[in-house]
């Protein structure tokens, strides 16, 4: 009696990917934070990295083809309603050809993903996955705190190699297409003209150079990018599972990381990483710790509010004003421009709306440079609104929540390994979701490399409890099973947990 004939839990089981799959992933990790060199400059796009993705996933789907294994799409719903919304605002939108360019190098983001997600079978693998990238952030840190330690006065700006920068960048408008007007020049409603203008006086800067001193781009370049690589990364190095001295190279890791992101002077992440600080402490710590952090985080929130509300009566000005007079230039371009950086996303979202009033069905990906506005908005979730419509942004949200459960669901069965790592890396990656609020990053491999670190562990972790339960099922009813089938040569049967 073989009515049911179910799949015998242990058939189609690989126990690793070839060495050169894994040299690929890690080669992607370590060259990722490069982004000082155009591998493609007819296009102005891709970085080293990208040579090393599309080898990558070219030799990827050969393996899944020749190996005929099932395939994971754990978030194709999703990606299927922003593909739907991004369509729609293609037809209906400003700027097809750029729109259509944006939602490739979407899809180039996305195959990546689902390429790795499909090529990773053991979580020995993840862990020294993450071990690269800690000490690949470790390494990008430092060359930060060199550059803003050590080579201040070589900032661009000052001095005789700082001023040569700036009549560089006021004259290169004057170069372009025979003798345009010069940045200065232009007039200030023209905001895309002097947002391309900036951007080649900053390539021009940046060209040649393996980091900018007295800047804290490191190798990056811009550096909204450089902090949420490292912000992110602060939380990943406290999920890197070393066997030994873990403490010492934890400890040493967050300091360096943290450092640095502070010395980028990105005012964004001075809210963001202690938020998800208290978050990932709510995941491993026991209810007495867990009550004293939300008491400790009231308590902070309650301070941050009285110092904006006490400031003006003890000082006259405002609390941002008046961190920004501060004689330290990292507080003054941290805090001191949280304010600024908020008035400015405050008016770019009116700006878009009204935008979007008027094209309901969006503008089309990276419509926002086309239309009056002339810019991103600076919040990817709006961004996916005003230019996917509400479509997009449905898809946008139901992709964060897929991978977020996905990881907390882990959690329920794994290990205390698997717990501290799943809680490091999902904190890492919400640290993406919140700081999505005042930038676009979903294009960045680093984001979708996070993704595919939590999205691969915790699938692991839910593949070894359904094979348990499969197996337990077997023992039970081994009549409802199919008779075991050989296996081929090439398929090993997963024996060890990792």
């Amino acid at each position: 009696m073989r009515a049911l004939s179910l799949r015998n839990p242990t058939q189609s089981e690989y126990t690793r990917a070839p060495k050169l799959i894994e040299w690929l992933l890690i080669g992607i990790v370590i060259t990722m934070p490069y982004q000082r060199t155009i591998v493609f400059p007819a296009l102005r796009q891709g970085y080293i990295v990208d040579l090393l993705i599309m080898a990558f996933i070219a030799l990827g789907w050969l393996i899944i083809y020749w190996r005929r294994q099932p395939i994971r799409l754990p978030t194709l719903g999703a990606h299927l309603i922003i593909l739907f919304g991004s369509i729609l605002g293609i037809i209906n939108g400003l700027n097809r050809p750029e729109a259509m360019a944006t939602l490739i190098n979407d899809i180039y983001v996305w195959v990546l993903f689902y390429t790795a997600i499909n090529l990773i079978y053991h979580r020995t693998f993840v862990h020294k996955l993450i071990k690269v990238w800690v000490i690949v952030a470790v390494l990008e840190s430092l060359i930060i705190i060199y550059a803003v330690t050590f080579t201040a006065d070589q900032k661009p700006g000052r001095g005789s190699a700082g001023n040569e920068v700036a009549v560089e960048l006021q004259q290169v408008g004057s170069e372009l297409e025979g003798g345009g007007p010069s940045l200065a020049e232009i007039p200030s409603e023209h905001k895309q003209a002097k947002h391309i203008l900036k951007r080649l006086g900053r390539n021009a800067e940046l060209k040649g150079q393996f980091f900018v001193p007295g800047t804290g781009l490191g190798t990056f370049a811009n550096g909204d990018f450089t902090a949420n690589y490292l912000a992110s990364s602060i939380f990943i190095a406290l999920a890197a599972p070393w066997k030994r001295r873990k403490w010492l190279w934890k400890g040493s890791s967050v300091a360096l990381i943290t450092a640095a992101c502070f010395f980028t002077g990105v005012s964004s992440q001075l809210p963001v990483i202690p938020v998800v600080a208290a978050l990932y402490v709510l995941l491993v710590a026991t209810p007495r710790v867990r009550l004293f952090t939300i008491v400790a985080s009231g308590a902070v929130i309650a301070w941050a509010l009285l110092a904006l509300v006490a400031t003006p009566y003890m000082t006259g000005t405002d609390f941002f004003h008046w961190i920004s007079q501060s004689s330290s230039e990292s507080i003054a371009a941290g805090i001191g421009g949280i304010s600024s950086g908020l008035e400015d996303r405050l008016a770019l979202v009116s700006e878009g709306w009204a935008e979007y009033r008027e094209h309901p069905m969006g503008l089309g990906p990276h419509g926002m440079r086309s239309s009056g506005v002339e810019k991103n908005v600076h919040n990817e979730y709006l961004a996916y609104l005003y230019e996917r419509s509400i479509i997009g942004l449905v898809g946008l949200m139901l992709l964060h929540l897929t991978i977020i459960v996905m990881a907390l669901w882990s959690m329920r069965t794994g290990d205390h390994t698997h717990k501290l790592v799943m809680a490091g890396l999902l904190a890492a990656y919400c640290q993406f979701v919140i700081n999505d609020l005042a930038h676009e990053l979903l294009r960045q491999r680093d984001m979708w490399m996070l993704a595919v670190l939590v999205v691969s562990y915790a699938s692991l972790e839910l593949r070894r409890v359904w094979l348990e339960r499969r197996a337990q099922k077997l023992s039970q009813y081994p009549w409802a099973f199919a008779e075991p089938v050989a296996q081929p040569p090439r398929v090993r049967v997963a024996t060890e947990s990792g």
